[in-house]
């Protein structure tokens, strides 16, 4: 009687047989590839050519502005999105974002690029038109193939190009692509801004240079900052004759972090020597600069915010992303606290421009309101140090009143 162990080898040896005769070996060739390099098919380089037709039709129609992403995913858990942004042919904003995996204690990587910060950062895609990106897909197509390379091209439903890119099939996981290969193409609707704020902005500055001339050009003011992290800093900056002549500065950390403020006083030919702190900026440079905001049209993640004190004179004019939930980077003008200065030529002390009655009373229903806003509207971001600071202002106002 045969025994299950010999029965077991006998099947095993009959298995073995039937499939190395019906698949004979081929040594280590487990793939044959053809001989030689390959050239790239002529029909392919056409549709490249007919796509890009389709292309400077289309780029008239939505003035050059658009945006797309190139996502990166590994089987590892790790994805990055790099969204590139151009405005009239130009590329104006490159932002990043990655996502790691759970097992991996880090944080995150997120940036946005605007103007000339564009590719500061090492890590994203590179922040290529969609012009530059055809360049590419042309230097792709004039290469001959390897014979472990294969080549995929593919354009959206416009017929505009999104991938044309080489990949070694002898690579399983995270295949590096050479060439182009990007996702969610669209045009970008970007929002003019009103006549009416950019006139209201030069009413201000002819407000601006009546009261310069009542001051003789000696002023301050204040520009904070701030983060969710409770991160604070304050710079104080002093004009005299319309130069600015001393810059403040103070830091306050969080009180989770051991690490000592840093504080610093700038006086004549030092003024802008330190790194950190608001840039010391004239309220011309800042009007200019405000200028400069409004002239570029809104993008339709960006919010504009425009604001002026009780003399008309301009306090905030400033964009922030709208998908930023923590402290979104603003860009443009923020300041606080503006007081002319009047020097005193007998005593020879500095004091601040005294308010009349109504002016006070219209500053603390201002705060107020800022207040009442801060508090229960946007509560759920991390507001403790904007409300300490506002219930000073009013305490101070109060105190002006007496």
């Amino acid at each position: 009687m045969i025994s299950r162990s010999t029965s077991a080898v006998w099947l095993a040896a009959l298995l073995l047989t039937f499939f190395t005769l019906l698949f004979p070996s081929k040594g280590q060739d487990v793939v044959v590839w053809p001989d030689g390099p390959t050239e790239v098919a002529p029909e392919i380089v056409a549709g490249l050519e007919e796509s890009h037709s389709r292309w400077l039709a289309f780029q008239s129609q939505i003035d050059g502005s658009y945006r797309y992403e190139v996502v990166f995913s590994s089987f590892s858990g790790y994805r990055s999105t790099t969204t590139i942004e151009a405005m009239q042919g130009i590329v104006s904003r490159r932002s990043f974002e990655e996502s790691l995996p759970f097992y991996l204690d880090a944080q995150p990587l997120y940036y946005v690029e605007e103007g000339s910060e564009i590719g500061s950062h090492t890590r994203g895609a590179n922040p290529h038109t969609m012009e530059e990106l055809y360049e590419i897909a042309r230097g792709v197509l004039a290469e001959p193939l390897e014979s472990y390379e294969r080549l995929v091209t593919g354009y959206g439903p416009n017929g505009i190009l999104e991938s044309c890119y080489k990949y070694d099939v002898r690579i399983a996981d995270d295949v590096p692509r050479k060439g182009v290969f990007i996702q969610n193409f669209s045009p970008v609707d970007s929002i003019r801004i009103s006549q009416d704020t950019v006139d209201e902005l030069e009413k201000s500055f002819a407000r601006w240079s009546q009261w310069k001339q009542r001051i003789n050009g000696n002023y301050r003011y204040e520009v904070h900052n701030s983060f969710f992290n409770e991160y604070r800093s304050q710079t104080t900056l002093v004009a005299s004759g319309g130069v600015i002549s001393k810059r403040r500065f103070v830091e306050q950390h969080p009180d989770n972090q051991d690490l000592a403020p840093r504080s610093y006083e700038e006086t004549g030919s030092e003024v802008g020597s330190n790194e950190r702190g608001a840039a010391p900026h004239t309220l011309e440079e800042l009007y200019d600069i405000a200028r400069g905001v409004l002239a570029e049209p809104l993008l339709p993640f960006e919010r504009l915010v425009v604001k002026y004190d009780t003399n008309g004179i301009l306090s905030f004019c400033y964009k922030y992303d709208s998908n930023v939930s923590d402290r979104p980077p603003s860009n443009g003008v923020l300041i606080l606290n503006l007081v002319s200065l009047e020097r005193n030529a007998t005593r020879g002390n500095t004091r601040a421009r005294r308010f009349s009655r109504a002016e006070l009373l219209l500053k603390i229903r201002r705060n107020k309101i800022e207040l009442f806003k801060t508090y229960w509207i946007e509560n759920r971001r991390k507001r403790h140090a904007e409300r300490r600071e506002i219930k000073k202002r009013i305490r101070k106002l109060f105190r002006l009143l007496e």
